[in-house]
This record gives C-alpha cells, sequence and structure tokens, in this order.
C-alpha cells in the first residue's frame, strides 16, 4: 500500500491535470545561452525544471531592457508536445520577458510556433496549450526583459519550465 501511495504521488506531481500527460522537462538538459546568470538558492539554469516554485533561475540583471537571452530545453528523446507553461520567479510573480519566441527543433531546424509581444502578464504563468509538434528541443528566446521587482533594472527570471507530451514512436 506504501508503495502505491508513492507511485500515486509521483504521477501526480509529474504530470498535466487537462491531459495527463508527464512533465518532460523534468528529464531535459537546460542551456541557457545568456550574457550571464547567477545561483539562486544554490541552484542555476537546473532550477527552471526542479518542480519547485521557491528556486528560479535569472539571468544577471540589466539596465538594457532590449536584451537577447536564451533558454534552451534539450528533451531525452524525440517527444509529441501538447503544452508549454513558463512560471515566473516565485514569490514576487515577475520575471517572464515582455518580448519573446517559444520554437522547437524539429531534428532538422528551429520552428517558431509563438511569439509574444508586449506581454504586459509578466508576472503570470503563460501556458501555450493545443500544441502538436514533434521535438527533440523547446527554446525560449526573450528579446526584451521584464523589470525586476523593486529595482530598476531588468533580467528573465523563471521558477519552472514545464514542457508536457508523450515519446514519439
Amino acid at each position: 500500500v506504501m508503495v502505491l501511495i508513492l507511485v500515486v504521488i509521483g504521477t501526480s506531481v509529474f504530470t498535466n491535470a487537462q491531459n495527463s500527460q508527464k512533465n518532460i522537462a523534468l528529464r531535459a538538459a537546460v542551456y541557457a545561452d545568456t550574457g550571464d546568470f547567477y545561483l539562486e538558492n544554490g541552484v542555476g539554469p537546473s532550477s527552471i525544471h526542479d518542480n519547485k516554485t521557491d528556486t528560479f533561475f535569472s539571468t544577471t540583471e540589466t539596465t538594457a531592457q532590449n536584451t537577447t537571452e536564451t533558454v534552451t530545453m534539450v528533451l531525452d528523446g524525440t517527444y509529441q508536445v501538447s503544452s508549454i507553461s513558463l512560471v515566473p520567479r516565485g514569490v514576487t510573480r515577475n520575471g517572464l520577458p515582455v518580448d519573446f519566441t517559444l520554437s522547437v527543433y524539429n531534428g532538422s531546424e528551429w520552428v517558431e510556433i509563438d511569439r509574444k509581444k508586449d506581454n504586459a502578464k509578466t508576472a503570470e504563468t503563460y501556458t501555450l496549450n493545443n500544441l502538436d509538434v514533434t521535438c527533440t528541443a523547446v527554446r525560449l528566446s526573450a528579446t526584451k526583459l521584464s523589470l525586476v521587482l523593486g529595482s530598476s533594472k531588468y533580467a528573465l527570471q523563471l521558477a519552472e519550465f514545464k514542457i508536457f507530451g508523450l515519446k514519439a514512436d
């Protein structure tokens, strides 16, 4: 019974309630192509897929809002992706970019699947649902950063980068 309870708890943590698909980002390799970043709570870029909103990834704060910062999630195989969510920094709920694109790597090229311009909801989770793309990687490319709460500087700050889907045949 105890093992069954652990399995149920583990499954509920790692699945999307909408479609019962696993958060495949949990096993992804994370690459941050940024000018610089710093460690928060002892965790670097890997904190964006640790299933915790009290840790986060942040680029170094800058005075230039129009700065390109890229985070790439390389999956552990080919997946049919149905949903992607970007969760802003935990307690302060800020850090999503103002302008950004989401792209997927289909095995031969990067394909843009979404472009957001003048995002006024930088403190809210951004979710892209109803996707039907096959890919081996997902990339967030921010070109205009949001203001860091309590600062006059800008940064990309993410608590979680979630990708839901199923292993492709």
